[in-house]
């Protein structure tokens, strides 16, 4: 049978997952689905992770439902982001200082350790409000023993001014910055993820949770 160029074959109606293309695979020819593409571009890839329910929090740290970002195996690296999307409401109830931890570990639980913390500037007020939280976590520097390092920012708008989560003399928009200390980012099947303690009396709504881990190498 004769060759052909590409450009004279007959277009395929659709891209479909068994479709197959030819690569060079060191030196030999082979080939490759389409479902096998699209494998390997998620893989290599952005982590996602987002909550389907309301979460529902005490007084107590808990760790923040599918906030857990499954890091893949040796691909941080300096300047490696994750970023979370919180949507909170508070009932009357609460009047602590809440806290915000930005965990690293293997279980994707509230004793994983913490990398950042955030603790707000003021209790909170028996007043009902809402919020949303948006925690940036840049990887400054990676690696084994203590290379590693977290630049975390917490930017918080709520809907009240002095009340709520606002507490006394406090605006309607909150911002901590904080630099976490060093540690081994290198252990395999690592997980980046918040937990949250409303303080005391705390009675919060997790509403939604949204997470995304870019720039991996």
């Amino acid at each position: 049978m004769a060759d052909t160029k590409i450009s004279a074959l007959a277009a395929a109606g659709a891209a479909a997952a068994a479709n197959e293309l030819v690569i060079n695979e060191a030196g030999t020819s082979k080939k490759l689905t389409m479902e096998q593409i699209r494998d390997f571009i998620a893989a290599n890839s952005g982590v996602d992770n987002a909550a389907v329910a309301t979460q529902v929090t005490g007084a107590v740290d808990v760790y923040v439902t599918n906030s857990g970002l499954l890091i893949p195996n040796s691909r941080l690296q300096a300047k490696t982001v994750a970023r979370w999307i919180l949507s909170i409401t508070k009932s009357t109830a609460g009047t602590g200082t809440p806290t915000f931890n930005i965990r690293f570990g293997t279980g994707g639980v509230v004793g994983d350790t913490s990398r950042c913390l955030f603790t707000w500037p003021a209790a909170n007020t028996a007043v009902a409000d809402e919020m949303e939280v948006a925690i940036t976590a840049t990887f400054r520097t990676v690696g084994s023993g203590t290379s590693a390092v977290i630049e975390g920012m917490l930017r918080a708008t709520h809907e009240l001014t002095a009340t709520g989560f606002g507490g006394t003399a406090l605006g309607s928009v909150i911002i901590l910055n904080t630099t976490g200390g060093g540690f081994d980012s290198t252990v395999a099947n690592s997980i980046l993820g918040l937990s949250v303690n409303p303080g005391t009396a705390g009675a919060w709504s997790i509403r939604q949770c949204v997470g995304r881990l870019d720039n991996l190498q």
